[in-house]
């Protein structure tokens, strides 16, 4: 019998930001949109979408931005 390995891609860190992150945010409250959050993280809309659908790596600049947003741990953030 031949073993085989089954080799899977790791997931891209923008599908975790966008799965366990964004997705719940925007389904608590349906006035947050991406184009906000990628606005209050100071990054452009669509270079946000990229990141969060893995099109996108996530840079030192937007590493710190999350990081100094603390993504949904802040009560005083405006949108995060």
């Amino acid at each position: 019998m031949k073993n085989t390995m089954i080799i899977h891609s790791p997931l891209h860190p923008g599908t975790m930001l966008k799965e366990d992150f964004i997705e719940p945010m925007i389904s608590k409250d349906t006035n947050l949109t991406i184009t906000k959050i990628a606005r209050d993280l100071d990054i452009g809309r669509k270079t946000f979408s990229n990141i969060i659908n893995g099109h996108s790596v996530i840079n030192p600049y937007i590493g710190t931005m999350l990081d100094l947003q603390k993504i949904g741990s802040t009560p005083n953030m405006n949108v995060l």
